[in-house]
């Protein structure tokens, strides 16, 4: 009994102690977008300003481009996110019910392709946009990001669609059910944990994303939030870590809105994995 209260104790120390590693920054963002310039950099610094204000989020939104590159982040995640699905679930249906020569191999390489760092693809994709007449296009760059997440999430699916039973799909085919028909009315809404996870994970990538849109985009009205906020700084050639701040957490919004609406699916996906395993 004494043994199981201590290892609760140390389990929930250890459960805050991370909590808080993860809580922090986005404490301190919220903390620094409420002073005023003149506490920014007050010292000793405090972790709470001695008068806060919410001037700071009246200034973002009203005189600056940053709800135009929020516009943009929505445009580029959206594009992403069916142009990744698109992609993704015909070929994860195909790897999971069909066998030819090179199919035990392709998964491993769809993992390996995520191992590449994006700095090195971006540099392709921006060679072949300046070729193509194509760059500071927000659709290239909804492309290029498809083209980079769509092998994790071809991965991600195909566990999903390996747990279906195949009697519902042969069942279907026996009653005239096309291959098209039984994706569209079988897989597809039992997957539907898979797909929601899928989306999640697609949507943060392009949300925060920096380096592609950074490489690729340098037309100021089209530059996606992340890049936004940083090219406001460099633009304004002064010190704003207020409004940067301010920005910032305005940006974990939406990610987070998206999560929330999601959760559920996600919960079943991550059951679904454990009664598997």
């Amino acid at each position: 009994m004494r043994s199981s209260l201590i290892e609760k104790v140390v389990l929930s120390i250890i459960c805050a102690f991370v909590f808080v590693i993860f809580i922090f920054p986005l404490f301190w963002t919220f903390s620094m977008s409420i002073r005023n310039p003149q506490e920014v950099f007050s010292y000793p610094p405090r972790l709470w300003p001695k008068n806060p204000t919410f001037a700071n989020y009246k200034t973002v939104v009203l005189e600056t481009d940053i709800p135009k590159y929020f516009l943009n982040s929505m445009i580029l995640v959206l594009i992403s996110v069916i142009l990744v699905l698109i992609i993704s679930i015909p070929s994860a249906y195909g790897l999971s019910r069909f066998s030819f020569r090179i199919s035990s191999i392709l998964i491993p390489i769809l993992l390996v392709v995520q191992m590449v760092p994006s700095i090195l693809i971006s540099i392709t994709f921006f060679k072949y946009s300046r070729i193509l007449g194509i760059y500071n296009s927000l659709t290239f760059l909804s492309m290029t990001i498809a083209a980079y997440r769509s092998p994790f999430i071809t991965w991600l699916l195909k566990s999903f669609f390996d747990t279906i039973p195949r009697e519902l799909e042969e069942a279907a085919l026996i009653d005239g059910c096309t291959r098209l028909g039984a994706l569209r009315r079988i897989f597809l809404p039992l997957a539907t944990p898979g797909i929601a996870t899928a989306v999640i994970f697609t949507s943060i990538f392009a949300w925060g994303d920096f380096v592609f849109p950074f490489i690729m985009i340098d037309d100021y009205n089209k530059f996606p939030v992340t890049v936004g906020i940083f090219a406001y700084t460099e633009a304004k050639y002064q010190v704003t870590t207020h409004l940067v701040a301010t920005g910032a957490f305005l940006m974990v919004i939406p990610a987070l809105i998206v999560f929330l609406l999601l959760q559920k699916y996600v919960v079943e996906a991550l059951t679904a994995g454990a009664i598997k395993g």
